[in-house]
């Protein structure tokens, strides 16, 4: 396995982030639960959708932070700290009551938790490719994926089927998520650092002249240099259009199934909480299999013709709602639709990598995942509202929207040929 023929740095970091996963994951259909059981579940599941998706339209500021923090495995250490030290206090309280205060501080936590973890993302990409090969980099992140990507695919029926164990106590899975990170900041300790200037050997005169206007207006520089780099790359301003579109259906549909399935018993396997386990595990299979194992004709193919068969596969989930209601159709589309992210993520996570200034990598992603992070948010929102009037209109809309973006990503392959071997 490819993770194996690595620097111990690359092994540290990897198996940091399969721990600091573990109660992340279990905790996530855990949380879908707890807000189907606020006082208004679908106004709780899209608001809790959207707020939590909002540190992707902050990724322009996380990469920033990411690019100007000295020691960059430093910077990951405290994320850890900090993310044990919230979901701790968070397992104090989020048993209280299902009232929204509870539920406004629940997703507070979440919210900061979430915007940290972005960081830390940040610097891993940016540690990654110090350590690695150009040859290994896109192998290396679509195995790190995978092996992620298998976690989830446990993660979804187990967090239902020990949440019923111990009757609902959301606590309880707050503090496995707590204990999580401890044991993350403990394995990502071992990682050395020796090409980086350590943050307390910046003098401390040149601190004090740093004013708050001057680092605002050096903030602000970098992030116009940062979007303006981005922007030079020619496929850039359509694959920006064409994500913030996958990203909004992509969000839009986890909301809108999660809100549906509150409803629809005929789709269940055994009850809610474990049909939305194995939804999860159904898409997560797919990222799994084609991260690590993708058809080589898939792999070698232009991005703009993946992205063709993306698209026209997402068609298939409104379709299974719709008129074809079967939880065994839906979940095969599901299934479908993770494989092919799973060849496609890697490879545009690789091209965009090795595009940008060694330098420019957390600032340069990071305005790209700002931009089209702006879907993100958008998704749930709207599927929200859309859901106020009927679930049935709500799919319709995803369709309809589905079709114009196959059309775009038809024009985008007869113009372009991105590929990374």
């Amino acid at each position: 396995m490819i993770i194996f023929r690595q620097k111990a740095a690359v092994q540290r970091m990897f198996f940091s982030t399969i721990v600091n996963m573990v109660g992340s994951l279990l905790f996530s259909i855990v949380f879908i639960v707890y807000a189907s059981k606020a006082p208004d579940a679908k106004l709780a599941i899209a608001t809790a959708e959207t707020i939590l998706t909002l540190p992707y339209l902050l990724a322009f500021l996380t990469g920033h932070i990411a690019d100007r923090i000295k020691n960059k495995v430093k910077g990951m250490l405290w994320v850890r700290i900090f993310q044990f030290a919230a979901y701790l206090v968070m397992s104090c309280f989020i048993n209280v009551n299902e009232s929204w205060l509870i539920f406004g501080l629940v997703l507070l936590i979440i919210f900061s938790s979430s915007f940290f973890a972005q960081i830390s993302m940040s610097l891993a990409t940016i540690l990654l490719k110090r350590f690695t090969t150009k040859e290994d980099l896109a192998r290396v992140r679509g195995f790190e994926s995978g092996v992620t990507s298998t976690m989830e695919l446990v993660a979804g029926p187990l967090g239902a089927i020990l949440l019923a164990a111990v009757h609902q106590d959301f606590a309880l899975f707050t503090v496995i998520n707590a204990v999580s990170y401890l044991f993350s900041f403990l394995i990502l300790r071992g990682v050395k650092e020796d090409k980086d200037v350590k943050v307390n050997d910046i003098p401390a005169e040149k601190e004090e002249k740093d004013s708050l206007r001057k680092v605002t207006v050096n903030f602000f520089h970098e992030m116009k240099g940062n979007f303006a780099l981005v922007n030079s790359i020619p496929q850039m301003k359509h694959f920006i259009l064409l994500f913030i579109l996958f990203n909004l259906v992509g969000s839009y549909q986890n909301t809108l199934a999660s809100i549906t399935l509150i409803h629809r018993s005929d789709f269940f396997i055994g009850n809610y909480a474990f049909t939305i386990g194995v939804v999860q595990a159904a898409f997560v299979l797919g990222l799994i299999v084609g991260s690590i194992f993708p058809m080589p004709f898939l792999f070698k193919m232009p991005l703009e013709k993946n992205f063709i068969i993306e698209m026209f596969v997402f068609a298939l989930v409104p379709v299974s709602f719709l008129w074809a209601p079967s939880v065994y159709f839906l979940i095969a589309a599901i299934l479908l639709d993770g494989y092919l992210q799973g060849v496609s993520g890697p490879k545009l996570d690789a091209f965009l990598v090795h595009l940008l200034p060694d330098d420019k990598i957390g600032g340069g992603l990071g305005a790209f995942m700002s931009i089209v992070g702006l879907g993100v948010p958008a998704g749930p929102a709207v599927a929200g509202i859309a859901a106020m009037i009927s679930d049935q209109f709500a799919w319709l809309a995803m369709l309809l929207t589905i079709m114009v973006g196959f059309v775009y990503t038809i024009y985008l392959a007869k113009n372009f040929r991105s590929t990374v071997v």
